[in-house]
């Protein structure tokens, strides 16, 4: 649950940072590039939205050079708790959830069903024309195949100008496809159905639709004499009656007053400013995408420098298929944090039923460090989710992953401690004594590894022991 919400909190913060940037760009859009140059650019929307599935880039994120150090207390401390996520925060996410699935699923059933009632006012005359009730204006109904739909009173109501007008303005609608980017947006809406943006975004993205058809209708022209004709059958053919919410119409919800406005001062407008929209669509949204790939793939920035004398307490919780959550407690001592430092950082792997927990600490040159986390296999060899940053203010980073056991999930936070508070001992001791038994394949693991910290402890002392006899020009003893 949580994972969704951060999701579309997202989504939803991209979704507005692209509506607001169409907002303030529109009307200068409108002035020096024109009403059809001005509807390519809410490409912008779904270009920033899919932002998040960009191929991140191939920088390591703590990349060591050799094998890293392993520390040797695996899982010396321990407090198996059989217990469930906080009920406050699990219920709020639920429920959000839950609010945010029905106002979607209900705006999804208002337009289908609007669609729907449309639908069924149409009949078929004897050449197979499509008809709408007397009163109606001309629409594009469909995505494949495409159905013109006109009202029964069409060749009445307009006169013949008015007529081939208007059929040139659906046959727009009908090259451009403007019905598959009406369903897009609808989908948006729905999805976004809480936000003031996307509702504005629905009606404003249908108005640029119309205007940009309006003036590719008047440039296929070879002079300005429709433009009153236009006007006319335009004002003629707004709609009283039903509308089709996912169609290309003359709707009543489109801005009649700018659609007038715009036919008054219509010019040609050149091919260049098709292909300028294009450009701008590109590079806005190019860099707003990338710069938003970056920032979710960034770090949230390394810790702050640990003060001196203080350590790590890593709280860490798992619960396998339908199995109670287990949590373990693992301290990392300041020292250890020093050594972070090195060219290779600090691993710590937790051991879980059926997973291990690793986690990295790598330490940098302003005395700041970084830590992140990854699940494991029960071996600690096979990966089984990808890295997350962790901050040491005991923020909860969530993980997902599947094992030969079952689905897990996983809870990992972090946060300093002080050695020299009187709570700690007494907290140790309890959290030893109540060490849950590990399986046979980790405590020989943990054996291994142990072994193989100490054979690089000893390598270090020795060539320690050398560098220092070197210095004083001794030969090093055995």
């Amino acid at each position: 649950m949580n994972r969704l919400l951060e999701i579309l909190l997202h989504q939803t913060l991209l979704f507005s940072a692209a509506v607001l940037l169409l907002a303030l760009m529109r009307p200068l859009l409108l002035r020096t590039l024109g009403a059809g140059a001005t509807y390519l650019t809410w490409l912008l929307v779904p270009l920033l939205m899919t932002s998040p599935l960009w191929p991140a880039p191939a920088t390591p994120l703590l990349a060591p050079t050799a094998a890293p150090v392993r520390l040797a207390a695996l899982v010396s401390q321990a407090l198996p708790v059989v217990t469930t996520t906080p009920a406050s925060t699990s219920a709020m996410a639920l429920a959000v959830v839950i609010a945010w699935a029905a106002g979607a699923l209900a705006i999804a059933a208002s337009l289908v069903q609007l669609q729907r009632r449309y639908l069924a006012g149409l009949r078929r005359d004897t050449d197979g024309q499509w008809l709408a009730p007397s009163g109606a204006s001309p629409a594009i109904v469909g995505i494949w195949p495409q159905r013109l739909v006109l009202p029964r009173d069409f060749e009445q109501r307009f006169d013949a100008p008015a007529r081939q007008l208007m059929l040139a303005h659906e046959a727009v609608h009908a090259r451009r496809h403007d019905n598959a980017w009406n369903l897009l947006g609808a989908g948006l809406l729905c999805l976004q159905w809480f936000n003031p943006l996307a509702w504005w975004a629905w009606g404003r993205m249908r108005g640029d639709q119309e205007l940009a058809c309006d003036a590719a209708v008047l440039i296929a022209e070879a002079s300005p004499a429709p433009l009153a004709a236009y006007a006319e059958a335009m004002l003629a053919a707004h709609p009283a009656g039903l509308q089709p919410a996912l169609a290309s119409g003359w709707a009543a919800r489109h801005p009649l007053v700018e659609r007038v406005r715009m036919l008054s001062r219509h010019r040609s407008a050149p091919p260049w400013q098709h292909a300028a929209a294009m450009l701008l669509v590109l590079s806005v949204g190019g860099s707003g995408a990338l710069l938003a790939r970056a920032a979710q793939q960034a770090a949230p920035g390394p810790a702050a420098n640990a003060p001196v004398g203080q350590g790590l307490i890593f709280e860490v919780s798992s619960q396998l298929g339908q199995n109670g959550w287990t949590r373990r407690t693992v301290t990392m001592p300041g020292d250890n944090i020093s050594m972070a430092g090195g060219p290779w950082g600090v691993f710590m792997d937790v051991m879980q039923p059926a997973s291990c927990m690793r986690l990295t600490l790598h330490g940098f040159e302003d005395g700041s460090f970084r830590l992140t986390g990854q699940v494991l296999d029960e071996t600690c060899q096979q990966v089984l989710s990808d890295w997350r940053e962790l901050t040491v203010d005991g923020s909860v980073v969530q993980f997902n992953a599947t094992t030969p056991d079952g689905p897990l999930q996983a809870h990992l936070s972090a946060r300093l401690f002080d050695p020299k508070d009187s709570r700690m001992p007494a907290q140790m001791r309890a959290e030893l004594e109540a060490s849950q038994p590990l399986s046979p394949a980790q405590k020989q693991l943990q054996a291994q590894q142990r072994e193989r910290m100490a054979e690089l402890h000893r390598s270090q002392e020795a060539q320690d022991r050398a560098w220092r006899a070197a210095r004083e020009g001794q030969s090093p003893s055995n």
